[in-house]
């Protein structure tokens, strides 16, 4: 009821027949990269995001700079670490899963003020004069990096702290959508109590 658009893979036991929509933004994405081909300032820029698009935060890695911020070294998809991002936004795009349409606001907040944040570094390396060389552009795109995997390993519990249990920050209830309600009849409410059996036929049925 929350406007999760992934719907996961079908387990080999499955004995339905169908198939589900493709979504552009596949939940089991490994990174997302996008370049930005520029003949000025530091040359050409990738934004790199690991796993999936939804969940993920783009950092800028430029021509000019020589080193991957080590928290992007990191992906193993069978071992969760605290020292990945690819971890981080995995654990934030599956426990934002448990009110989607809300907690993907907080995600995507956070997503838009850390690359608004790193868009305006590229702009304030691209105006250093003289120049800067790979060594300090390395150490700012790795400040830049750190920051994004504080931030986004934060995010998971703030979302359990705003959302568990179907309350809101642990005061009104959230309820659910009333499309969704309809859908699964909840306006005929619980079936009534199966009926007690009167002792008195059970007695003349023993005997």
């Amino acid at each position: 009821p929350w406007g999760d658009p992934d719907r996961f893979m079908m387990s080999n036991d499955n004995k339905v027949s169908g198939g589900w929509e493709r979504s552009i933004g596949i939940y089991r994405t490994m990174t997302t990269h996008v370049v930005q081909a520029r003949s000025v300032g530091q040359g050409s820029v990738l934004w790199f995001g690991p796993h999936a698009t939804a969940g993920t935060c783009f950092i800028p890695l430029t021509a000019r700079s020589s080193a991957v911020p080590v928290p992007y070294q990191t992906v193993d998809p069978k071992n969760l670490s605290r020292d990945s991002a690819y971890w981080a936004h995995r654990t934030v795009f599956n426990i934002a899963k448990i009110k989607y349409a809300y907690a993907m606001r907080d995600v995507r907040a956070v997503q838009a003020k850390f690359e608004a944040e790193g868009a305006a570094l590229v702009a304030s390396l691209d105006a250093a004069s003289p120049p800067l060389g790979a060594a300090a552009l390395n150490a700012a795109y790795a400040e830049h990096a750190a920051r994004v995997l504080q931030a986004f390993w934060a995010l998971p519990d703030q979302i359990v702290e705003r959302y568990a249990d179907g309350w809101l920050a642990d005061g009104a209830p959230i309820g659910y959508p009333e499309g969704w309600l309809r859908a699964v009849g909840y306006m005929d409410g619980p079936p009534p109590p199966p009926q007690q059996p009167d002792p008195s036929q059970q007695q003349q049925q023993q005997q």
